[in-house]
Formats: C-alpha cells, sequence, structure tokens
C-alpha cells in the first residue's frame, strides 16, 4: 500500500494528536468523513488530506487527479471546512478537439451545515448522520472552477470550417469566406 492510498485523518484533542488511517480504493472511494467527534466538542477539530484520482462520470471528467489538504471544525450549525484543492483535469479543447489538461489550484472555506428538520429545497447539506461527503463538496466546487469552453492554447487557431484541418498544425487551401461588407471596418481592426 502506498502513501497515496491512504488517507490521514488526525483529530486534534487537548493534549495529543490521534492519528486514524483509513485504506481507500482510489477510483471508488467515496471520501465520507465522520465528524460526530467535531460535533460533540467545540474543541477538537479534524485535519487531514488525500491526493489521488477521482471519478465523477456523470459529470463527464474521468480521471481528476486531486490533492487536497482540509481542516474541520464544528461552529455550531455545521462544520466549518477549510484548505487547499489542486486540480489536474483532463479535457477537451473546445476549438480543435484535442486533448488538453487544466490545472489550477483553490482555497476551499466551506460552511457544511448539519441537515434541518424541514426540507430543504436546495438539498445543499453534505453532513448527515455525522457523516461528511468530502467527495461530494469537491465534485462541487471542481465543476464550477472548469472553464466552460477549455483551451489548449490561449491563441488556438481551432479547425477549419470547410476541410476540418487543425490550423495549428498547419495551414489549408480553402477559400476564405467573403466578409459581410457591415463588418469590414471590424475585420480590418482584428486581423479576421
Amino acid at each position: 500500500m502506498t502513501r497515496d492510498n491512504i488517507v490521514f485523518i488526525i483529530i486534534n484533542h487537548v493534549d495529543k494528536p490521534i492519528v486514524k488511517c483509513l485504506e481507500v480504493v482510489l477510483y471508488y472511494m467515496d471520501l465520507k468523513i465522520d465528524v460526530a467527534e467535531v460535533k460533540k466538542s467545540k474543541i477538537v477539530k479534524l485535519s487531514g488530506s488525500y491526493k489521488g484520482i477521482l471519478d465523477f462520470s456523470d459529470d463527464n471528467l474521468e480521471d481528476c487527479m486531486v490533492d487536497v489538504q482540509y481542516k474541520m471544525a464544528d461552529i455550531g450549525k455545521g462544520v466549518y471546512v477549510t484548505g487547499t484543492l489542486q486540480v489536474n483535469v483532463k479535457m477537451v479543447c473546445s476549438r480543435c478537439l484535442t486533448s488538453c489538461e487544466y490545472k489550477d489550484q483553490i482555497t476551499l472555506e466551506e460552511v457544511c451545515e448539519y441537515p434541518a428538520n424541514e426540507i430543504d429545497v436546495f438539498d445543499n447539506y453534505f453532513v448527515e448522520e455525522d457523516i461528511l461527503d468530502l467527495k461530494e463538496l469537491l465534485r462541487q466546487k471542481i465543476t464550477l472552477l472548469l472553464p466552460l469552453k477549455p483551451l489548449c492554447k490561449i491563441d488556438c487557431k481551432g479547425l477549419c470550417f470547410t476541410c476540418g484541418i487543425d490550423l495549428n498544425e498547419g495551414s489549408c487551401n480553402c477559400k476564405k469566406h467573403d466578409t459581410d461588407p457591415r463588418w469590414a471596418k471590424l475585420t480590418e481592426k482584428f486581423n479576421f
């Protein structure tokens, strides 16, 4: 078992830390964390890390490499989660359709509320029965982080509209489309 297959959860008690090691199956890991100790005592804080691959196939995000360090504390109405999240996701360029990687780092700062007695319209609770679903929290953060139109590079030329050749690799001999004379000034200004 390697370090990538283990999640370390450290419960910081008043005098000495207690370390619990949980074995993790990378592709099927739930990342569900028991926060009962945090909920019972205001002194206890929970911290840990996870580095590995998460599968969010429902969101077309397979093999999403994450490295997350987190700390949790009870704030009465829920658990306050802070930390950092590094993401490396394989995506498809929206212009040339080649595979590209998207890397980013964000700061986690989230209040995960305990479920209320009445039905929540927004269904945004991550803590149910003293179990915090960290995977769902990460999924929401990652999907909000990703660009709507990913690019392999900022100056990607895309594909030719006529023959479909990748214009980043070379040019084609297709006839350029005539521009509408009403757009001529913009064409000159931006060199289309």
